[in-house]
């Protein structure tokens, strides 16, 4: 239960901290020391501090969740008045973002000429409409933790699938790019929130993993935060809404798994 207490308060705390400096430093490195065709400038130390930072997250965030107590069920997480709000929040920057790519008329990337071209095309067309309803499935999660009944994993299930597909589409643009200093957070923030809300799906089933998914958590929030600075250098405000859904997903999530229930 001590251990437990010390995480409670710590967790969140380390988290914001890092994350809010993370956003900070790759917004300087973006906009001082990250050249349009990716390359550094000279004496460019910046990345290097952060992939420190990032690294101590990782490490740090295991190392503090090893001796936390196992939770398996929905029915084991705390469910605090009011905080589900904060997933509904993230739920409407979710349909917001999606909303804005559609509108624009495109997908966040480009296809390139595969071996499957049209397939390549069907995905990015099919990913704004796929994270609205993503969005939808989102806030009825909320809602159910809102009115204390049980979410169906299928929830958050699709919200995993559309981070699938978002990896997928994405990754497009990222393979064709020479150097990973313009992509390498989003991946790892993509990665992070898409299994975050798998393990999240795991509690409806009782076969959930609070280590495992807390982990997960902490790293879509650190990585998450950090994207956001490449949304707002690049002007990029359809991701920059994702992203912040993301963010906001996690502290509802990060909640749940830390507090007893009442």
């Amino acid at each position: 239960m001590q251990i437990s207490n010390r995480i409670r308060y710590l967790l969140p705390s380390a988290v914001g901290l890092f994350s809010f400096s993370g956003l900070l430093l790759r917004y300087f490195q973006r906009k001082n020391e990250l050249l349009p065709d990716g390359s550094l400038t000279e004496g460019a130390f910046l990345h290097t501090i952060v992939l420190i930072l990032s690294v101590c997250v990782v490490i740090g965030s295991a190392a503090l969740l090893w001796k936390l107590a196992p939770r398996t069920s929905w029915s084991q997480l705390a469910n605090r008045k009011g905080l589900p709000l904060i997933q509904l929040f993230a739920a409407a920057f979710l349909l917001l973002g999606n909303l804005l790519l559609l509108l624009r008329g495109a997908a966040p990337t480009t296809p390139y000429t595969t071996s499957a071209p049209e397939l390549s095309d069907f995905l990015n067309n099919l990913l704004p409409p796929l994270g609205i309803v993503a969005a939808v499935c989102m806030a009825l999660f909320s809602y159910k933790c809102f009115v204390g009944q049980k979410p169906s994993a299928l929830f958050y299930m699709f919200v995993s699938l559309y981070l699938v597909v978002r990896l997928i589409v994405r990754f497009q643009a990222w393979n064709t790019d020479p150097s990973i200093h313009d992509y390498c957070y989003a991946l790892l923030a993509n990665i992070s929130a898409m299994l975050a809300t798998f393990h999240m799906a795991g509690f409806s089933f009782d076969k959930g993993k609070r280590r495992m998914t807390l982990f997960w958590l902490v790293c879509t929030a650190f990585f998450s935060m950090i994207t956001l600075a490449d949304a707002l250098h690049d002007g990029d405000f359809g991701e920059f809404f994702i992203h912040l859904s993301m963010s906001l997903m996690v502290v509802f999530n990060l909640d749940q798994l830390l507090y007893e229930k009442e």
